[in-house]
């Protein structure tokens, strides 16, 4: 429940952003390169100490594998992170690049 939400948020690192997350990911997967945009954003949640943290991403020419390693450190981090909106484009150049863009979330205290 909400309770284990909490503890996970206040153990998260000092200073955490999704920006910042997301940024170092991408960087561990080799896909930083390939980002066209990250648009943060928040809105607050009614009564609720939390406000919800988004940033879309748009990522361009990934490869399939790319593309769900990325997902995948996203839905695993211990940071109570989301993904709530995936599109997927096929890429410009011939072959199996993949153009995505992907809305992730969580909870900033």
């Amino acid at each position: 429940g909400t309770h284990n939400n909490e503890a996970q948020l206040k153990n998260r690192a000092k200073g955490f952003t999704l920006f910042s997350f997301l940024d170092t990911l991408a960087g561990k997967s080799g896909i930083k390169q390939n980002i066209i945009y990250m648009k943060p954003s928040s809105s607050n949640m009614k009564n609720s100490p939390y406000s919800l943290s988004m940033v879309e991403m748009k990522i361009n020419n990934l490869t399939m594998e790319q593309l769900v390693n990325f997902l995948h450190g996203v839905e695993t981090s211990p940071d109570l992170i989301w993904i709530k909106r995936v599109s997927l484009a096929k890429g410009e150049k011939e072959g199996e690049l993949l153009n995505a863009v992907l809305l992730v979330e969580t909870f900033q205290l």
